[in-house]
C-alpha cells in the first residue's frame, strides 16, 4: 500500500493540447487554477497554431486578461506562475510550441516527454475543451495510491452543455468487433456509475497515467495520429500488468458533442480501427472483426449515398485506402491527409 496523500503528494503533470483553440484552453486552465491540489505544472502544447494561442495564453496567465465561461467564475487575482523549470512546489505553467500540427498523439507525445524528464511521478492528459471540478485531483489521486499495479485512471465525463448527463465513466472495448462502448453515455446521472470500476479503456479526454507506464508500454502510438489512440495505449498499458480504473468520484465536463461525425472523423475513425485490430486483436477474432468491417462500412458508405453527403463517401474510401495500405505494413504517413482534405 502507498501513503496517504497528506503523506505523499505525488507530482503531476498536466498535458494540455492546444490547436487554435485558445477560448477554451484558457477555460480549462481557469478550472485547473481552481482545484485544490497542489502541487502540479501545466504544460501547454500549442500543436501548430495559425491563430493568437500562445499571445492570448500568456496574457492570461499574467493576468491581463479575463475569459468567459458559464461554468466558473475567473479569478484575475491569482493565476499560474509562469516558469521554463521543472515541476516544483507550486502551480505554474510551461508553453511548448511545436511548429506543426502532429495530432493528438504526436503533440500530447512531446508534452508527456518533458514531463517524464522532470521526473513527474503521474502524467495528466487533458483535453483543452474541458472543466474540471475543483477535487479532481484529489479524487484520481486517492484511489491511484491505494495499489501498486494501478496504471491509468478517468474520471466520470459530462456534456458540457448538459451538465448532468453522462458522456463516459470508463470504456468497454469489443475484440470481435473493434467497436468500443462508453459507459453511461447520453444518460442522466442519478448514481448508476458512482462505484469505482476496472475498465478496458478510459476516454482521452482526461487520462491520469502513472510514469512507470510510459517507461514500460512507451508512448502514444503516433500512427493513428487522431481517434483510437488512447484505446490502443490503455491496451498495451492492461497486456503489461497494469490496471485501469474509471474513478466517477472525479468528474470533467466536456464540449463533445452527441451526434453528428464530421468527415474528417470518418476517415480516422475508418482508417484506425483496422490499424488498432491490427495490432490488438489475435488472429481469428481479427478474422472475424474483418468481416464486420468490410460491412458494416458498406453499409455507412450506403446511407450516406442515399444522403448525397459527397465529402463523407470520400473520407471512408480514402480512409479504407489508407487503411489497407497499414494493413499491409506498407509504411506511408497519411496523418497529414485529413487535416487538409476534409
Amino acid at each position: 500500500m502507498h501513503k496517504t496523500l497528506i503523506g505523499n503528494q505525488s507530482r503531476v503533470a498536466v498535458v494540455i493540447l492546444n490547436w487554435n483553440g485558445w477560448k477554451d484552453t484558457i477555460e480549462c486552465l481557469e478550472s485547473l487554477q481552481q482545484v485544490t491540489y497542489p502541487p502540479f505544472q501545466i504544460l501547454v502544447v500549442d500543436n501548430g497554431s495559425t491563430d493568437d494561442s500562445v499571445k492570448k495564453i500568456l496574457m492570461w496567465a499574467r493576468s491581463r486578461f479575463k475569459g468567459y465561461s458559464t461554468f466558473l467564475k475567473y479569478n484575475i487575482q491569482s493565476k499560474l506562475i509562469e516558469e521554463n523549470g521543472g515541476i516544483g512546489e507550486e502551480k505554474s505553467l510551461v508553453i511548448i510550441r511545436s511548429k506543426e500540427n502532429l495530432g493528438y498523439a504526436g503533440g500530447n507525445n512531446i508534452g508527456i516527454r518533458y514531463a517524464l524528464k522532470h521526473k513527474a511521478d503521474y502524467v495528466l492528459i487533458l483535453n483543452n475543451d474541458t472543466v474540471v471540478a475543483p477535487d479532481f485531483f484529489e479524487q484520481l489521486l486517492k484511489v491511484a495510491l491505494t495499489e501498486e499495479n494501478i496504471g491509468i485512471l478517468g474520471p466520470k465525463s459530462y456534456f458540457y452543455s448538459e451538465p448532468n448527463v453522462i458522456q463516459s465513466c470508463g470504456c468497454k472495448m469489443n475484440l470481435w468487433t473493434g467497436r468500443g462502448k462508453l459507459i453511461g453515455n447520453c444518460e442522466v446521472d442519478y448514481g448508476q456509475y458512482n462505484r469505482i470500476m476496472e475498465v478496458d479503456w478510459v476516454s482521452g479526454a482526461a487520462m491520469l497515467i502513472k510514469n512507470e507506464v510510459f517507461r514500460k508500454v512507451g508512448l502514444l502510438d503516433e500512427a493513428f495520429y487522431l481517434c483510437y489512440e488512447e484505446n490502443d495505449f490503455c491496451h498495451r498499458a492492461r497486456r503489461s500488468g497494469f490496471t485501469i480504473l474509471a474513478v466517477p468520484q472525479a468528474k470533467i465536463w466536456h464540449k463533445a458533442v452527441r451526434t453528428s461525425i464530421k468527415p474528417i472523423m470518418e476517415y480516422y475513425l475508418v482508417r484506425n480501427r483496422l490499424l488498432f485490430m491490427k495490432k490488438n486483436a489475435p488472429i481469428m477474432r481479427f478474422f472475424f472483426f474483418f468481416y464486420c468491417y468490410i460491412l458494416g462500412t458498406s453499409v455507412r458508405l450506403i446511407s450516406y449515398l442515399f444522403a448525397k453527403n459527397k465529402k463523407s463517401i470520400r473520407a471512408i474510401l480514402i480512409g479504407l485506402l489508407h487503411g489497407f495500405f497499414l494493413l499491409t505494413d506498407k509504411k506511408k504517413n497519411f496523418n497529414d491527409y485529413g487535416v487538409h482534405h476534409f
